[in-house]
Formats: structure tokens, sequence, C-alpha cells
């Protein structure tokens, strides 16, 4: 048994088959293949179930997987302590969030960047499922977004995310100040039947508009909030968000928008998760970096 088989053992349960695992990392699949034949004959166990489908780790699989990151992710540590001791060694924390998550990811950014001066930060804007792409490829260092738990369960050692809770927050309709729905306690889908609804062009985003509207024919689909925001302030129309979405921005403290509580029948809840890929874990300062969104997230 050696670290280059935990890495195989790693890629192949993210990639699902030992060809697109040979592919990601620069080897031939025969020479995986038979890695992982070695190491099931030192074990004396499978690993893997085999299907036409793909390959599936056995429950004892899953266990060697499980420790395989426990033991890739202390190797990538003193990795990185032994290249910080270097002078001169160039630092950064890659960063991506939902555009929920960008007011506060921001103000995290101010609040600490001049703590590590030796730190470039570099942030960057995406939705759930490219957040979930770029952790599983080690792209990113660090994600904040909203995802249902049990997702986020089966992609641990599927995908290699690791992940910590955050906050909770609950869904608003965002309308123009001088709509007839403005000045209602709460809101329903039959109130909203008949407005023009903008909304985030993400997968996740539009399932959710799609589960609690009665309308599901959208007024505009962006990726740009700028335009949506407009739409809201001039169309006039109105959107689903998240409490904490806009409640920073000069449009809601100037009051040209407003938000007002969506129920259906009751308040609908989001969870919001720092994720991270797990074979790397988190740095200091990520860790450093995560306690202030929280911190600030839940002001």
């Amino acid at each position: 048994m050696n670290l280059e088989q935990m890495k195989y053992m790693i890629e192949i349960v993210k990639e699902g088959s030992i060809t697109k695992a040979a592919e990601k990392l620069h080897l031939s699949a025969s020479a995986i293949s038979q890695s992982i034949s070695q190491l099931e004959e030192e074990l004396g166990l499978s690993l893997f179930l085999r299907s036409k489908k793909g390959m599936k780790p056995t429950k004892e699989g899953t266990l060697f997987i499980s420790k395989s990151y426990d033991i890739v992710q202390k190797i990538h540590e003193l990795h990185v302590d032994l290249e910080s001791k270097k002078k001169g060694a160039a630092k950064e924390l890659r960063i991506a969030c939902t555009p929920t998550m960008t007011y506060v990811v921001f103000d995290a950014f101010l609040s600490l960047n001049n703590l590590y001066k030796d730190v470039t930060f570099i942030i960057e804007e995406l939705d759930q499922e490219q957040i979930l792409h770029k952790i599983k490829n080690e792209e990113v260092d660090l994600a904040f977004a909203s995802y249902p738990q049990n997702e986020l369960d089966s992609s641990t050692y599927e995908n290699g995310i690791g992940y910590k809770f955050i906050f909770t927050d609950f869904l608003c309709v965002c309308m123009n100040k001088n709509s007839s729905n403005s000045k209602l306690q709460t809101i329903t889908p039959k109130e909203l039947e008949n407005e023009k609804v903008v909304v985030y062009n993400s997968g996740y985003v539009q399932n959710i508009n799609e589960k609690h509207l009665i309308n599901k024919e959208f007024f505009i689909t962006s990726n740009n909030v700028e335009v949506l925001k407009n739409a809201m302030i001039y169309g006039p129309a109105v959107s689903l968000v998240l409490n904490s979405f806009l409640k920073n921005t000069i449009n809601v403290n100037s009051k040209e928008l407003v938000t007002v509580p969506f129920k259906n029948p009751n308040f609908i809840f989001l969870d919001f998760w720092c994720l991270y890929p797990l074979a790397k874990g988190i740095s200091n300062v990520a860790e450093a970096f995560e306690s202030k969104v929280s911190e600030l997230a839940t002001k």
C-alpha cells in the first residue's frame, strides 16, 4: 500500500471509472488498474464493485477511501507548511460563492486583507453546479453556497467535498417599493400568480422557483444580478430571494426595493455551507476566512 494507490482510489471514486481517473491523472488506465488489483490482492479485499455503468466502492472500499482522504490531506498540509517556509513563497486563497453570498464574502475579504498581506485573495462568483465541479477538481480552496444537506452527504467521498454549516436563511419576495404587495407582512404563491418573475440563471434557483411558484413562465432569466435588480426597480417584476441577499445593497437601503417573507404554506428555510476539497482540507488562512464569513453572515 502506498500514497499513489490512495490517490488512485480517490480519483476513481470521483470520476466513476478507471479510464476517466487515468485521464485526470495523466496515466494509462492499465497502470492504474494493475495497481488497484495489486492493492486488493495485498489487502485480501474487494474495494470496488465493477459493472458496465462504472465502479462503485464496496463497504471496505469506502472505509479505505475515507482514511485515504485523511492521509492525503495531512500530506498536503505538510507540503503547504514547508512551502510557506521558503522565502518569497507565493500564497493565494481561491474562493467561490453564489451571488447570494457575494456581499458577505467581499466584506470578509476587506476585514482580512490587511491582516494577510502576503496572501492573494481570488474571489469568483459562480452558481451551485459550477462550485461543486470546481471543488471536486480542486480548482478553488473554499466556497460558500446553499445546498440540501443530503446532496452534500452523498458528495463527501464520491466527489471529494468537505463541508461545514454556516447559517440558515429563509426565502423572501423582492419587489419595487410601490408594488401592491409591498405592504404585506408575508406573501404566498397565490398572491404572485400574475406577477412577472425574474430568476437567476441557475438550475438550483430555477428548481426552487418551479417548486414554489404557480407562475412558472419566467419574465427574465439571467446571470447578471444587476439586470434582475433593475427589472424589479423599473419593470416592475418580482424575484424569490433570500432574506440576506439584498440587505446590504443600496437599492434596499434606499427603499427602492423591499423584501417580504415568503410562505408556502410555511416559511422556506435554506442552509448555507462552507465547502472545501477534502483531499486538501482547510488552511489556516482559509479557516480564518470561513470564520469571518460565518460571523458576518449571522450578524
